[in-house]
């Protein structure tokens, strides 16, 4: 029997995957990528004269040294270099580019930010022109313009340059500068502007810098400037550790990044780094994937390779440790060859070393069975010792020591300690050492030393401006306090490190990673869980393991939020019309794809790329606003309010060797049944349940809020078939808790959509609901937009399903008119049916790698509004999902959640009883079981 509804859709994930970016061994020649990113252009014909009034154009220029002054721009080169021109935001822009008269055809590679042109410069010599248009542009119409000379550069320059850098490198900065001084002199004027280019890193160790930028600021060689600037910015960031001071540099240097695409590349790859620095580690991240993608199309391989290692270090900081772990295996194996076969002792070599040790410890902070990386570091300070990188030594021991607490070696760490320069240390770094000494000090027995310590670390943190660190501190003084038996102290810190954390994961966008940094800061809840167990506190400690789950996503709820509303409200409507225009720009461009060739096929996939990305950054916007003004989280929401209902949720212990299962409702006391974690999931939660079974009797409604791994352990197999609890239903919940009515008139408004009109048994699901409803009064409509200002009391949707991206985030259905509506688009437009039935596969699937799941369609509905979502949690077969869309809607005279939950319960005890639970395909156990599908509440 097909599983027609589970298909993919292979045309859209064809058109729509992005360009691997895979480090380093993605790191080929522009030309190398023609195939999948290019759109090759016809000659173009003999342009028509381009106006006097013609705009003037913003490009961005590499490969060559550039001058900018009265009579225009001067580009000084070597003989057949290639020549990379970048536009900002002209994507879709018809252009024409001439040299020295000559029609020029580049190799073009459309990006979601603008267009690169590239191409290769035999003969460095005359005037080079681009004109564009508007796409409906015609002859004789203003058209945008831009031009640039060319000029060989001289070899005098080549080798006073060449002749420099050998001197300096060697260790010989006054005979460097002396060549220097000497070879100026034999420059024409041209080329003697572009000395700066020579004379900035000279500067570096004489302390005159300065005194160069403002030299050249005055002068034309506008790439210089800018490579000053990226110097300058450096010293101050990664030496003087200034960050005000690097980001004045970083913010001064943007109208020369403007016009050199090398230095604008660098100047982003520095504002991420600062970014990340501070704790803001959704720009780092999206920083340094612009800067690995820019490089990659510039050819600057060794950017490419130092941008992916800190991507991959953002990505360990947010949680997100598979991820790092494939970008480190993908730097790991291609770095020798990448790096065309480098020593062991090359600048960028050692950097990665050193970069990839540190993910290491990161990473064991969370799982200590990774590999310790100190004989690698030990090998790199040998290295570093040779250089006299006096900075780089003490990071690899500070970064040793922290592997010897990990491995609970405190004597080890101690002496190491003693051994690191903390002169040379950023504030960020210092911490850490404060950090790792408490640690060790406690480990040591040595409580007054380690409290010494943090009382240090606190003050660093504050002074290093990142809020991540202020949450390491605080959970280390809530580890000391608890060592000393001090436990109310300790309470309080979990307290404040709660708060934090929650401030930490609200920073990040919901769909940039926010599971994956609760899921990282999850072992001190699960340490304050422990502790209020301890102080025998069941119900707070409750309360904690369910915040773990929702205490962030109540920034995404619309139900408690107020209604935006003055200017704020005519900007979020702007950025979700923009994204609608641009998604029905996206669906029209698909109906057509069937026919095109295979390369006008590439063209489209990168033109849509381009759209959907940005089509992701206008909600994103559009989330954020609404996210603005969060409501605190409140436990109280969640509890039973009745002795029929009751409550279940779990947590790992902080040694992740055991489960707690947590139970609650209102005429007892919370239990607690503590389990090691023995066998899988659905085994460990099994044997909680026959610990609890006399407190669920007479429960007739069990909430669970599953978390980790529990998320794909089906509960109600596991109780309805118990003929103890025969009154039992089970509901899912986000942990957000229950509103109390608002005694709203019911609607019978319903939408019945069918989201795959060429499958049979979806128009036979669709026409059965329809007159279901109908028959009990219902009004029912076949089309529904999650942006419909008015939405209907019911929605059920029938069709395609997928879930997908980061955490669920980009999982999709589709619907006539609307296209393709994803769990980011639902959430962000903050509305939704009260009542929301998906006939779609993996509508309700979770990611049990993370601790709260992740995202789904079913709580994305959840999230926008919605009340209850009744979704499967893995494939669906056709047949059974029009059997149960027949039976669910037979007693739905008005629309009471409980009826709908209560039709699914009776069609699960039914197939329990029959035991007719079988696989269509093998490796799909229980595909037509109805007990994949669940009913979600908030």
């Amino acid at each position: 029997m097909a599983v027609n509804r589970c298909r993919a859709c292979l045309l859209w994930g064809a058109l729509l995957v992005a360009s691997s970016l895979t480090l380093l061994a993605g790191c080929r020649s522009a030309t190398s990528n023609e195939a999948t990113t290019e759109q090759t252009k016809t000659q173009p014909r003999e342009p028509p004269p381009v106006l006097p009034d013609a705009a003037e154009l913003t490009v961005a220029v590499r490969g060559c040294r550039l001058l900018v002054g009265p009579e225009g721009r001067r580009c000084r080169m070597a003989g057949d270099e290639t020549l990379s021109l970048w536009l900002s935001e002209q994507a879709e822009t018809p252009f024409e580019l001439r040299l020295a008269g000559e029609a020029v055809t580049p190799r073009v590679f459309v990006e979601p930010e603008g267009l690169l042109l590239q191409f290769e410069v035999a003969d460095p010599a005359g005037l080079l022109e681009l004109v564009v248009s508007s796409p409906d542009a015609v002859p004789n119409t203003t058209r945008a313009r831009w031009s640039m000379q060319l000029a060989p550069r001289s070899s005098d320059y080549d080798e006073l340059e060449k002749n420099v850098d050998a001197l300096y490198a060697a260790g010989d900065p006054e005979g460097a500068r002396a060549l220097f001084a000497a070879g100026v002199t034999k420059l024409d004027a041209d080329e003697a502007a572009l000395a700066g280019c020579i004379a900035a890193p000279l500067a570096l160790g004489s302390g005159e810098l300065p005194a160069v930028i403002e030299q050249l600021r005055a002068g034309p060689a506008v790439g210089c400037l800018g490579h000053a600037y990226v110097i300058s910015s450096w010293v101050q960031l990664y030496e003087e550790h200034d960050i005000n001071a690097a980001q004045r540099t970083i913010d001064a240097a943007k109208q020369v990044g403007a016009q050199e695409l090398r230095v604008a590349v660098h100047l982003q790859y520095h504002q991420a780094d600062l970014d990340l620095i501070v704790g803001r580690l959704d720009q780092a991240y999206d920083g340094f994937e612009r800067v690995s993608r820019f490089a990659k199309l510039i050819d600057d391989r060794r950017m490419v390779g130092a941008a992916q290692l800190m991507k991959a270090t953002t990505l360990t900081r947010l949680g997100r440790f598979a991820e790092a772990e494939a970008l480190v295996e993908s730097l790991v194996e291609s770095l020798e060859a990448a790096l065309d076969g480098a020593q062991d002792n090359d600048q960028v070599v050692v950097d990665i070393r050193h970069g990839i040790s540190w993910l290491a410890l990161l990473r064991r902070e969370d799982d200590p069975q990774i590999t310790d990386p100190t004989a690698t570091l030990e090998q790199l300070i040998e290295v570093y010792a040779a250089r006299g990188d006096d900075q780089s030594v003490a990071r690899a021991r500070l970064n040793i020591a922290l592997a010897a607490v990990q491995s609970q070696d405190f004597e080890r760490a101690k002496a190491v300690l003693a051994s690191v320069d903390r002169s040379v240390l950023a504030p960020f770094e210092l911490v850490w050492l404060e950090l790792i000494a408490a640690r060790s000090a406690l480990g040591r027995e040595r409580p007054a030393a380690a409290a010494g310590h943090l009382e240090r670390a606190e003050a660093l943190a504050d002074l290093a401006e990142d809020p991540e660190l202020v949450w390491l501190v605080t959970s280390a003084v809530a580890q000391l306090a608890y060592s000393e038996g001090r436990k109310q102290a300790a309470l309080e810190a979990h307290a404040r490190g709660a708060q934090l954390a929650d401030e930490l994961a609200l920073s990040v966008p919901g769909s940039a990673g926010r599971s994956m940094l609760v899921t990282a800061h999850s072992r001190a809840d699960a340490e304050h869980v422990s502790l209020l167990l301890e102080l025998d506190q069941p119900e707070q400690a409750l309360c904690v393991a369910a915040s773990a789950r929702a205490r962030h996503l109540r920034a995404l709820w619309a139900r408690l939020r107020p209604p935006l509303s003055g200017a704020a409200l005519t900007q979020y409507q702007d950025l979700l019309g923009r994204f609608e225009k641009r998604q029905a720009t996206i669906n029209a461009a698909l109906e057509q794809a069937w026919a095109l060739s295979t390369t006008e096929l590439a063209a489209l996939r990168q033109r849509l790329r381009s759209e959907s990305e940005q089509g992701d950054v206008l909600l994103a916007q559009a989330t954020a606003l609404v996210e603005r003004d969060a409501p605190s989280w409140s436990c109280e929401r969640i509890l039973p309010r009745t002795p029929e209902r009751a409550l279940l949720t779990m947590l790992p212990n902080p040694t992740r060797t055991g489960w707690w299962f947590m139970f609650a409702r209102a005429d007892q006391r919370p239990t607690v049944v503590a389990l090691t974690a023995e066998g899988d999931a659905s085994e460990l939660a099994g044997r909680a349940l026959e610990q609890l079974e006399s407190q669920l009797r007479g429960v007739e409604t069990l909430v669970v809020i599953p978390v980790a791994e529990f998320v794909s352990v089906d509960f109600q197999r596991l109780l309805l078939a118990r003929p103890t609890h025969p009154e039992l239903s089970v509901r899912y919940s986000l942990g957000l808790g229950e509103l109390p009515a608002t005694g709203a008139a019911a609607s019978r408004e319903a939408a019945v959509v069918a989201g795959a009109t060429n499958l049979d048994a979806v128009t036979r699901e669709v026409a059965t609901v329809a007159q279901q409803l109908q028959s009990h009064g219902w009004t029912v409509s076949p089309t529904w937009s999650p942006s419909a200002a008015q939405q209907p009391m019911l929605l059920h949707y029938s069709g395609h399903g997928h879930h997908a991206g980061l955490a669920g985030w980009r999982s999709f259905i589709e619907v006539p008119e609307a296209g393709r509506v994803t769990a980011a688009h639902i959430v962000a437009a903050q509305r939704a049916p009260r009542l929301v039935v998906l006939g779609a596969c993996s509508a309700g699937s979770s990611d049990g790698e993370i601790i709260d799941g992740g995202m789904n369609l079913a709580a994305a509905f959840l999230l926008a509004g919605a009340e209850l979502v009744v979704a499967p949690s893995g494939p669906v077969d056709d047949d059974i999902a029009l059997s149960l869309a027949d039976r669910l809607y037979r007693q739905l005279t008005t629309p009471d959640p409980d009826i709908l939950v209560r039709a699914l319960t009776t069609q699960q005890r039914a197939e329990l009883a029959r035991a007719t639970i079988e696989a269509t395909q093998p490796g799909e156990p229980g595909l037509r079981s109805i007990l994949r599908w669940r009913a979600w509440v908030p």
